[in-house]
């Protein structure tokens, strides 16, 4: 038996040679196979109709939060800002947390984002809250009733892009330039006590929006992310001028994590680990604790 096994299997045989790329082969697609089976897999005790229920179980949560909130501009007109109905984005991040979700809302001012909010679930069901400013005009947020971010100051300005093109005559002109300018930037996550990492711009803003009042021919947010978790907002704006427009843009911090963005390979702006340094209800982002989310 020995020698036949042996026989069989000699190397220099070609029907040996045959049987072994062959043998290689189903090895390979048995084992993509179980991979495959292992990636598809739902969580034990899940099935797809379960997840979309806890996600609207969540989402109804976050709405149902966010509707303590009220956020009004801090100048003479203290125009009460209005919360989108629904998030611009739903997102995940199994880099950070296995089970986390979260959504990003704007307050807008008619179509025009002033400020964004995202809360996200995280472990153990925590719930964290974080706001960033979009413009320059003061605001004052409260939650039933009581004052809980007071920014005066931007952390950013609107400028104008270098040798950005014309603004298209249509819309959908305008948008394949605006995707185009997003892909100047290039942001990442730098290493604190958590592993840091490369941000991916979405194609998709997350808003667009025009205001001819404003003088605003067009304009849309987009946002780069790490899974798909907005940590750093890229908001772009075609502006009318006596030449009939420039594109304008500004960024605007959306993660506690120290980060950097980069303009045409060129360090162009950053930020400092957010827990770390000194913090103000005064400043232009703030993350915070905002309550547990149980489970149904």
């Amino acid at each position: 038996m020995r020698a036949f096994v042996k026989a069989s299997f000699n190397r220099d045989s070609p029907e040996s040679a045959r049987a072994a790329k062959a043998l290689s082969h189903e090895w390979i697609a048995a084992s993509a196979s179980v991979l495959l089976a292992l990636l598809l897999a739902p969580v034990p005790g899940w099935s797809a109709e379960d997840g979309e229920t806890n996600k609207q179980a969540r989402l109804a949560f976050l709405k149902q939060t966010l509707a303590e909130h009220t956020l009004e501009t801090a100048d003479e007109s203290a125009t009460t800002l209005e919360l989108a109905e629904e998030p611009a984005i739903w997102y995940t991040n199994p880099v950070r947390s296995a089970h986390g979700t979260g959504a990003t809302f704007f307050w807008l001012n008619g179509s025009r984002p002033i400020a964004a909010v995202s809360l996200s679930i995280r472990d153990e069901g925590r719930l964290f809250r974080e706001l960033t400013m979009l413009d320059d005009v003061p605001l004052t947020a409260t939650r039933d009733g009581q004052p809980i971010w007071s920014p005066r100051k931007p952390g950013t300005t609107w400028a104008s892009l270098p040798e950005a093109p014309h603004p298209g005559d249509s819309e959908s002109i305008r948008l394949l330039q605006m995707r185009s300018m997003s892909r100047r930037f290039q942001g990442r996550l730098i290493k604190d006590q958590l592993e840091g990492g490369s941000l991916r711009v979405l194609s998709k803003p997350l808003h667009r929006y025009q205001d001819a009042e404003a003088g605003i021919i067009d304009g849309a947010v987009f946002a780069l992310v790490e899974a798909t978790d907005p940590e750093i907002l890229l908001s772009f704006e075609a502006r009318s001028n006596e030449s009939g427009g420039a594109w304008h843009y500004r960024l605007a911090r959306m993660t506690s994590r120290p980060s950097e963005v980069t303009l045409d390979g060129k360090l162009h702006w950053s930020t400092a680990a957010y827990w770390q340094n000194p913090r103000s209800p005064a400043d232009p982002y703030i993350e915070g604790r905002a309550g547990t989310y149980e489970e149904p």
